[in-house]
């Protein structure tokens, strides 16, 4: 559940939202061990909230893949679920409904309980905008 918490247009959607996610993975030790791949699928939309607002009702996917290197460095493709349809009305300036990015992320778990990583983000498909470029560094922590 998201709760609406800007006031302004240009901070936040305004709305009460859901994003109900259903996720598979299937490991791929034939690439490298602790290899896997994933499929994220995600419906993101508003039951509540300012009625001046644009309505959300949004698919989002991704389809990971993460492949294990030597030392606990990682690379995964599509890490976020950032491939996007849109089912509301059109934006002022989207094109179309679909956002299809380029997602890559670089990771190392620095020790048993630690994982940093940098993900990079460049959109191929544009039509519906999310984002123009994407940088996110995370630091995790296992317990």
């Amino acid at each position: 559940m998201i709760f609406p918490t800007a006031s302004r247009d240009n901070m936040g959607a305004g709305k009460y939202r859901l994003v109900p996610t259903l996720g598979a993975r299937y490991n791929l030790p034939e690439i490298t061990p602790g290899s896997w791949a994933a499929f994220l699928l995600r419906y993101d939309y508003d039951f509540a909230g300012e009625s001046d607002r644009n309505h959300i009702s949004e698919l989002q996917l991704a389809p990971l893949v993460n492949f294990a290197l030597p030392d606990g460095w990682f690379v995964d493709l599509y890490p976020s679920s950032d491939i996007r349809y849109n089912f509301a009305a059109k934006r002022p300036g989207d094109s179309g409904r679909w956002f299809f990015p380029f997602n890559v992320m670089v990771g190392k778990l620095l020790t048993r309980s630690i994982v940093a990583s940098l993900e990079i983000g460049v959109p191929i498909v544009n039509d519906y905008q999310v984002y123009d470029f994407k940088l996110e560094a995370r630091v995790g922590f296992f317990l």
